[in-house]
C-alpha cells in the first residue's frame, strides 16, 4: 500500500463513519469519541498489515495516528463547509 492510497482509503473511512454516526442519537462529544476510536482501530490494522517500508509505517504511526483527532475534525468541518464556488448554495424557495 502506498500512502496516497492510505491516505484516500482514510479520507473515505472517516466520511462513512460520520455518515453513520449522523444517524445516531449520541451527543456530539460521543459521537467524535466513537469516530476517533473506530479510525484508530482501522488505521493500525491497516498499517500493521500493509506492504510498507518500516519507516514509513513508523512515520504513519507517529505523526497520523497520533494526531487521528485533529484530522477527523478537519474532515467533519470540510463536509460541512459550503464554499462560495465550490459547493452548491442551497435553493431558497
Amino acid at each position: 500500500m502506498q500512502i496516497k492510497e492510505f491516505i484516500g482509503e482514510f479520507a473515505e473511512k472517516t466520511k462513512e463513519n460520520i455518515a453513520k454516526l449522523a444517524e445516531t442519537k449520541l451527543t456530539g462529544a460521543e459521537k467524535k469519541a466513537q469516530l476517533d476510536e473506530k479510525i484508530t482501530k482501522w488505521a493500525e490494522k491497516t498499517v500493521n498489515e500493509a506492504k510498507m517500508n518500516i519507516v514509513l509505517k513508523q512515520a504513519v504511526k507517529q505523526f497520523v495516528i497520533s494526531s487521528i483527532p485533529v484530522i477527523t475534525q478537519a474532515v467533519f468541518d470540510l463536509l460541512k463547509a459550503r464554499i462560495a464556488g465550490i459547493t452548491e448554495a442551497e435553493k431558497t424557495a
